[in-house]
């Protein structure tokens, strides 16, 4: 028996919107990958340099206690940050706390010295974004670190992915219907021989 030019079309018109969501949906998965690498790439930068500052004004003096020299209004900038939280903790080699929130979490697994880590985690009930930098205490081969944390929770980075994400889709779906519009138009004019029949 043979099909209606009505059921081709309808079987045209579903291979063609599948067809538009798997590409659409892998579109956006992609998309989003992307965009969160670029925006945590970008963040992560930014929190590094701030916990390398922090790093210069620590002090260690002849009773190898450690300190950092940190104005008052300094500490309000540091912790100040439109849209997002920002928490420090700096933690001697002996685990004691020298500045900051105590409860901050610190990385699951040691830190190399001079080298810095980066995790995902939450404090007080909101995701967060942690470096983690490991200052040595001297130049000796196995000194112990000082370990200087910074967390920012992750409000302005979502966004920032969102944002990317929409710009990055509101092109292909705008083509995508562009393309269903002709493709139509072709079904329509290609059957229209057999529907005059």
């Amino acid at each position: 028996m043979m099909a209606t030019p009505g059921s081709l079309k309808n079987q045209l018109r579903l291979w063609l919107l599948l067809t538009m969501l798997v590409v659409l949906s892998i579109s956006a998965a992609i998309s989003y990958s992307r965009s969160l690498h670029y925006a945590t790439q970008a963040y992560d930068q930014a929190l590094l340099r701030t916990v390398l500052a922090l790093a210069d004004e620590v002090i260690v003096d002849e009773h190898n206690q450690v300190k950092i020299e940190l104005p008052e209004i300094a500490s309000h900038l540091l912790s100040y940050n439109e849209g997002d939280h920002i928490y420090i903790r700096i933690t001697g080699p002996e685990g004691k706390l020298v500045f900051g929130e105590a409860q901050l979490p610190l990385p699951a697994h040691a830190v190399v010295g001079n080298q810095e880590v980066y995790y995902n985690s939450t404090y007080k009930g909101e995701p967060i974004r942690v470096v983690t930098f490991a200052l040595p205490v001297s130049t000796e081969p196995n000194a112990r670190n000082i370990l200087i944390s910074m967390a920012e929770t992750t409000a302005k980075r979502d966004a920032m992915v969102a944002e990317m994400v929409e710009e990055m889709l509101l092109p292909q779906v705008l083509m995508m219907i562009l393309a269903a519009i002709v493709i139509e138009l072709g079904i329509f004019f290609a059957l229209k021989p057999i529907q005059d029949l």
